[in-house]
């Protein structure tokens, strides 16, 4: 990713060095922000499998309940995901509001389960080390949702920025 995003931000520069309308030096600002999203989703996707290989490593465990809360925050970073998978500029249009209730869902699902955490370590059903993961790994997933956010929102104004250029056509 890191490879990827660096390239990104080479050719980007270079083009945007170029003469180009002040639309099209927009497009570009924007992909590059999108390359530098996708390359932070990466990062927190990393950062989640590094503490579950510390769990592992260490032999711990959560509880069933906070696993399967896990599970639903994964589910939502996902269905983001899979929005941003984008075939056509047609798309563009939708996918803000798409993206934007399921990223709500997200901080809303992050708030309830920070709550039932908190929770289960007031009941001692967990114990305070898994409690400090778990809350890192609900922040990854919560951040996966705004730097999803943030790329539909660039693709919409990339989307603009090139129907400015009529590099395609309105819609």
């Amino acid at each position: 990713m890191n490879y990827l995003n660096k390239n990104i931000v080479d050719f980007t520069t270079n083009a945007i060095s170029t003469e180009f309308p002040v639309e099209g030096s927009q497009a570009i600002g924007l992909f590059m922000k999108i390359s530098s999203d996708i390359e932070r989703i990466g990062d927190h996707a990393v950062n989640i499998a590094q503490r579950a290989e510390l769990l592992q490593s260490e032999d711990r465990r959560f509880s069933h309940e906070a696993m399967d809360e896990i599970g639903i925050m994964s589910s939502l970073c996902v269905n983001i995901l899979d929005e941003l998978r984008i075939m056509n500029y047609d798309e563009f249009s939708s996918i803000v509001d798409k993206v934007d209730v399921i990223e709500e869902n997200i901080d809303k699902t992050h708030h309830q389960f920070t709550v039932n955490q908190l929770k289960r370590l007031k009941d001692k059903k967990c114990t305070t080390e898994n409690s400090v993961v778990y809350t890192k790994i609900l922040t990854d997933f919560e951040r996966i949702g705004d730097h999803g956010l943030n790329i539909a929102e660039g693709f919409y104004k990339a989307r603009e920025a090139m129907k400015a250029m009529k590099m395609i056509e309105h819609q």
